[in-house]
């Protein structure tokens, strides 16, 4: 599993504090690498056990639903999504640079790793939903922004009691970068305003598709009783 070696353990950052207003109820994963998944050390079709949160209040399972994602030293890496190349061959995205990756669109990408994040026992009165994620491994295309990485990296949605409203994060938010032994960190913030919602929640889960060559190593969850803030 030669893809564990690109991403070491000093390459990542801890969460930040909470990022909703109103003293949110949390859940995290801040294990996510083969040691705590020995399970999802090989490269799965999907996850038939979902991993329950192993930190905060609240009651939440992460799953892959779908595509490249397998458990690294470190976290969860999406090295097999496959590149379709200029001339049609098929390119593992594991065997580009970083460099490479990062500047090719998604759109050239296939297999990539569908992700969720679902709880049946939602936030009473739940008015705000936020998802923080960390990832390592993945520079910034030239010029690109963390704000304009948000859109390429996590197009998350999220719906509700079983349905399918794939409601886009209201907010999107870049919190902070930086670089630990030559490999680069960032973290992500993506809120959304249930304040509107007329039917009362009492499910809910979060869907995304991961970014090929990179890593993730940290997620939350957080809810809240306070509305958004602008």
């Amino acid at each position: 599993m030669a893809a564990a070696l690109l991403f070491p353990v000093a390459a990542t950052a801890e969460l930040p504090p909470p990022v909703l207003s109103g003293e949110p109820l949390t859940a995290e994963w801040n294990a996510l690498g083969r040691e705590a998944l020995p399970e999802y050390a090989r490269d799965l079709p999907k996850w038939e056990k979902p991993v329950p949160s192993t930190g905060g209040t609240g009651s939440f399972t992460l799953r892959k639903t779908g595509g490249s994602g397998f458990a690294t030293a470190v976290g969860i890496y999406a090295g097999n999504a496959l590149y379709n190349g200029p001339h049609g061959e098929k390119i593992l995205a594991g065997t580009l640079g970083t460099t490479e990756a990062a500047a090719i669109r998604p759109g050239h990408f296939e297999n990539l790793g569908s992700f969720e994040i679902a709880t049946a026992e939602p936030l009473n009165e739940l008015k705000a939903v936020a998802l923080v994620i960390r990832i390592t491994g993945l520079p910034p295309s030239p010029g690109a922004t963390p704000f304009e990485l948000i859109g390429k990296l996590f197009p998350a949605t999220l719906s509700w009691n079983g349905g399918d409203q794939k409601l886009e994060a209201t907010v999107r938010r870049a919190i902070s970068r930086g670089t630990g032994e030559g490999f680069p960190w960032e973290i992500y913030a993506l809120q959304w305003d249930l304040s509107a919602t007329a039917d009362a929640i009492r499910s809910f889960r979060i869907e995304w598709r991961s970014y090929p060559h990179s890593c993730i190593t940290g997620l939350r969850v957080e809810q809240s009783a306070a509305p958004l803030r602008p």
